[in-house]
């Protein structure tokens, strides 16, 4: 009876020297001392700094209904014209992805037109979420292509040409597809090939080409019967704009995304880049 009364005492007088240190520790120090397990964890929790970083600083109603849009297993289409915010949009919902949504970041995938833009979705996700943008996979159609294809050119690349990237893109795409693999096979193979993933976002949609549609159709399980296997699709792109069109894109693809993939777009019509000022010297030229 009596050591039952002074465990029960000493638990109270914990609990109290913890409520104590609750109150009077800055946030850090009482989650070192108390909670020394945690850290990792609590840090992606949505600080009040944290929503404001990732949603409040877009200062635009409309791009922070489309980064905090909460539909699960949902597809979406952002229409945007140059200077609109549609890379930051993109970002930002990886980041909300993460911090708000508590979604594996390993579970994301972002795929960008070229290199440059990669690196700078990587530079951008990085200062939203730090260490925790490592675990967001950001590549390029291609270098993806080359990951689940198990190509390298490392050492050949003065022979390349466009051909060669193709054949990738298409090898690829075949083994998405699991072509000619008996069912449990085939699922085995698609599941080993995603690596977990669950949400894909594409920047500048427009500028995809045959072959990178249909990887990025393969990998979101389009024309699957199982729509478990299906993965959430966020794309962003101008249906008026096409850079690439030289090299096969077309923006015929990004008009047939509502079709696709049964999605809604979402408009962004505020040009951030050019200024008043801007506009109006030009159209006094013009008249």
């Amino acid at each position: 009876m009596l050591a039952a009364v002074a465990s029960k005492a000493a638990w109270m007088a914990e609990a109290l020297h913890l409520a104590m240190a609750y109150f009077s520790l800055e946030r850090d120090v009482f989650i070192s001392h108390w909670l020394p397990e945690r850290q990792k964890e609590l840090a992606r929790q949505t600080t009040p700094e944290s929503w404001r970083n990732i949603v409040e600083s877009l200062n635009n109603p409309v791009q922070q209904h489309i980064v905090t849009d909460d539909r699960e297993k949902t597809n979406v289409l952002v229409l945007a014209g140059p200077g609109s915010g549609k890379t930051r949009v993109l970002v930002h919902r990886i980041a909300y992805l993460v911090r708000v949504k508590r979604e594996n970041a390993r579970g994301i995938l972002a795929l960008a037109y070229n290199r440059h833009a990669a690196v700078e979705i990587r530079r951008r996700l990085a200062d939203l979420i730090g260490d925790d943008a490592r675990g967001v996979t950001v590549l390029t159609c291609h270098a993806l292509a080359m990951r689940l294809a198990g190509v390298s050119f490392a050492g050949h690349t003065e022979m390349l040409d466009d051909d060669a990237f193709k054949k990738v893109l298409q090898q690829a795409v075949a083994l998405l597809k699991r072509e000619g693999l008996p069912p449990e096979e085939a699922d085995e193979q698609r599941d080993r090939l995603l690596a977990g993933f669950r949400w894909i976002l594409v920047d500048e949609y427009q500028d995809i080409g045959p072959e990178q549609y249909e990887l990025i159709s393969a990998l979101a399980g389009r024309t699957s019967q199982d729509e478990d296997g299906r993965l959430s699709l966020f794309a962003v792109g101008d249906d008026d704009q096409n850079i690439y069109a030289f090299d096969g894109a077309s923006v015929e693809f990004i008009r047939r995304f509502e079709s696709d993939y049964d999605a809604k777009p979402a408009y962004l019509i505020d040009n951030y880049r050019s200024t008043a000022h801007t506009l109006g010297d030009f159209w006094g030229k013009v008249e």
